[in-house]
């Protein structure tokens, strides 16, 4: 190999070294810009939490067969009540267990990192369920101006029917 042969290949070796750190430089940035990796995580969390919520079974029978808590949802859109193991309304018996299955699965309240907690199930119509927990203390009904709405999943059930569940934040 001669001399200027030698030259262009560590010339060119030197290029792709440069660029190689540029990359890695950028690829790092990316990575720590806040909220990059972890939102969507979140995001995932809530979303996995109500499809959870959703299989749920309840004590609400038709036909013999205990409904899953997306069933009995489509139910309580036609009729509000279960012809057997739960005696009233059908939408305050899911509401209620909306309540429990969320406030034992993110604990939200006082000192906690959740203040609080949305759930809605709207059909074309009517709303079905309609929960507004904050800071889980009598007489508070929006979030504080210390939160966020942390994140937010929505899931179409059928027959015109979505289900939205958000989660707030406590900021201080």
């Amino acid at each position: 190999m001669n001399k200027k042969s030698q030259e262009e290949m560590v010339g060119f070796v030197m290029v792709v070294a440069v660029v190689a750190v540029i990359f890695l430089v950028f690829l790092g940035i990316m990575l720590r810009k806040p909220g990059a990796t972890e939102d969507r995580t979140e995001v995932s969390e809530v979303s996995l939490f109500l499809d959870a919520m959703l299989e749920y079974t309840t004590e609400c029978k038709v036909s013999g067969t205990k409904l899953n808590f997306k069933d009995a949802i489509i139910e309580a859109s036609e009729t509000d009540i279960c012809s057997a193991g739960v005696s009233g309304s059908l939408k305050d018996y899911l509401e209620q267990l909306a309540r429990n299955i969320t406030e034992n699965s993110w604990n939200p309240g006082p000192g906690r990192p959740y203040q609080g907690y949305k759930i809605k199930a709207l059909s074309e119509a009517t709303g079905i369920i309609n929960i507004e927990e904050f800071g889980i203390s009598p007489g508070v009904t929006s979030p504080s101006p210390s939160s966020r709405e942390y994140k937010v999943a929505e899931k179409p059930l059928g027959k015109g029917i979505v289900i939205t569940f958000t989660l707030f934040e406590r900021l201080d």
